[in-house]
């Protein structure tokens, strides 16, 4: 093979690993060093710091406060002598939480302190109190179940399922919506401004002749039905009048009951909100106390006739209160108030965009420019072979 043919030979191998060169995806980020690591899972984001790389003057780890941004929140009982382990739930411990539209990222920090008992006698001094900071990022789709609740009937979280008869079945279930339309339901976790509304719908989902009725309604800043702390909405089919209830027109034959009211958060719960409430599945045209809705009309309770129970020949499942859940709701503040960093963020994100656009098409002009010099290439060496291989053929002849 003489030397044009391997010259050829070489930049053609040189264009094609060129042209086939893989593109290295990278991370920006990482939640994994020697000091610490972080996992993240559907209920709550966890911390391992290695206790021999953090930087504090006293050997004495218990000389100090370890403890996520709420002070109560300290390290679990998984901790051991090589690792401290703390452990955060989504709704608590002073986690915060950011809406980036498709998902949430909920953050928090834990800080090593110096406990006061230690500080300087002399008011004149001033000794360092925090000595170290570990960030923890979790980044949550939205639609995912942030936490999970176990109970009787529950399936999932804010649906349960019943027996009407002996040939039909029928599923209760709440949604919150982005607006009092009612024609777009909000993915979990949904992020609410504090000046905005819950619109809410418990939907009764049969063919039979039902309709659905709310008793009892309360918000709460945990997935905990049963939590001490919380905020009646509806008590024995009475609205609460502090929220601004609104009872909304229902749909579908009363298989859709809606209402809406005042968005509300409670305190020291970082904008964390439940709303539970217990339905009621009703006969149609059913005027017994339980199907009422009004704070009228639920003053006194009628007795059930006998002529109820013999026209009532459904099963014992319409005689129930079925206990259902939305959430996680986090209400963040005033989103007017913050145009101006959304206007910041916009002009980066176009930047970026720019920038990454510009980039795109220098990458297609080069790979343009490649493609046409490999062709150049290949067509100059296949043409010089031929008219190398026409002058050894007249030189036979001319012999």
């Amino acid at each position: 093979m003489n030397s044009r043919n391997m010259t050829f030979m070489w930049l053609s191998i040189i264009c094609i690993s060129l042209w086939y060169r893989p593109v290295q995806a990278t991370n920006s980020t990482s939640n994994t060093t020697i000091a610490f690591s972080s996992e993240c899972d559907t209920e709550k984001m966890t911390i391992y710091i290695l206790i021999s790389e953090i930087s504090i003057p006293e050997s004495d780890i218990s000389q100090y406060n370890i403890s996520w941004n709420d002070p109560t929140c300290g390290p679990s009982e998984k901790s051991n002598e090589t690792y401290l382990v703390l452990e955060a739930g989504y709704s608590s411990c002073g986690t915060k939480a950011v809406d980036e539209g498709d998902h949430v990222i909920f953050k928090n920090q834990v800080s090593i302190n110096l406990n006061k008992t230690n500080a300087y006698k002399n008011d004149l001094l001033e000794r360092i109190d925090t000595f170290a900071t570990y960030s923890v990022e979790c980044n949550v789709p939205q639609g995912v179940n942030i936490t999970h609740e176990n109970g009787v009937n529950i399936t999932k979280a804010g649906l349960v399922e019943g027996v009407s008869s002996s040939t039909d079945q029928f599923t209760v279930s709440m949604n919150l919506h982005e607006d009092a339309k009612f024609n777009a339901s909000l993915k979990y976790p949904a992020v609410i401004d504090r000046l905005g509304r819950f619109n809410l719908e418990i939907e009764l989902d049969t063919v039979a002749d039902l309709f659905i009725m709310p008793r009892n309604c309360y918000g709460t800043s945990t997935s905990n039905r049963d939590d001490a702390i919380r905020e009646d909405l509806i008590t024995n089919g009475c609205p609460n009048k502090d929220h601004v209830f609104k009872k909304e027109t229902a749909a579908d034959n009363g298989k859709k009951f809606r209402f809406s009211l005042n968005v509300f958060r409670f305190k020291n719960s970082n904008g964390m909100v439940y709303i539970h409430c217990s339905t009621h599945v009703c006969l149609s045209g059913s005027n017994e106390t339980n199907c009422q809705f009004g704070c009228e009309q639920n003053k006194g309770r009628r007795r059930r006739s006998v002529e109820d129970n013999a026209l009532t020949t459904l099963d014992d499942d319409l005689s129930k209160d079925y206990d259902i859940r939305t959430g996680l709701i986090i209400v963040t503040e005033n989103s007017r108030n913050d145009d101006s960093a959304r206007q910041n963020t916009q002009e980066s994100n176009n930047a970026q965009f720019f920038q990454t656009t510009t980039n795109i098409i220098l990458i297609t002009i080069i790979l343009v420019m490649l493609t046409f010099v490999c062709s150049l290439l290949v067509f100059v060496g296949l043409r010089r072979r031929r008219n190398g291989s026409r002058k050894n053929g007249n030189k036979l002849e001319m012999h």
